[in-house]
């Protein structure tokens, strides 16, 4: 009797202790979106250098309707400054693309049409203070705010200097 009830208890402390198994292919699965999640969060320092604006509408623009740029917007392990890099670089060039088209600067509120749109648009005017509710917000907005910041990016030194040029050879009424 001492003997089936010790046998008992051994059963129930081996196969409570017993660990769950996880098929190998499921930890190489999850661990590869984990990598590939965290490589395209930080490749979007280095992918919006490739940018180019075709469409006067940000939110049509293929190149960002990435799901990967949303999340690297809102993701807390990217620092602040790569965030600001990759809209303030995205903005830069849309506006370089309305003067270069249109002469002129567009509506960035009536931008916000998709997740995309709006997730650079609303992260921009949050860390520039801008309200949400404003009835116009210009797409030279970027331009004006870092053309009066120091700045030590290359790229975006560039862009200022390029737009500040496209504004200069504008038509003068």
């Amino acid at each position: 009797m001492i003997r089936g009830i010790t046998l008992l208890i051994v059963l129930l402390v081996v196969f409570s202790c017993k660990e769950k198994s996880v098929p190998k292919n499921d930890l190489s699965t999850k661990s590869e979106t984990n990598q590939r999640d965290i490589r395209d969060n930080k490749d979007w320092k280095l992918r919006i250098v490739d940018f180019q604006p075709d469409e006067i509408n940000l939110s049509r623009n293929q190149f960002l309707l990435d799901e990967s740029l949303n999340n690297f917007l809102s993701d807390s392990l990217i620092s602040q400054d790569d965030k600001e890099y990759v809209v303030n670089v995205i903005l830069l060039k849309q506006y370089s693309y309305h003067l270069k088209r249109s002469h002129q600067g567009y509506n960035l509120l009536s931008m916000r049409s998709n997740k995309s749109g709006k997730a650079i648009i609303d992260y921009f005017l949050k860390q520039n203070s801008i309200s949400p509710n404003e009835e116009f917000v210009n797409s030279g907005a970027a331009h004006l705010i870092l053309k009066d910041k120091p700045n030590e990016d290359e790229i975006i030194i560039e862009l200022i200097k390029k737009i500040d040029a496209q504004i200069a050879a504008l038509p003068q009424e």
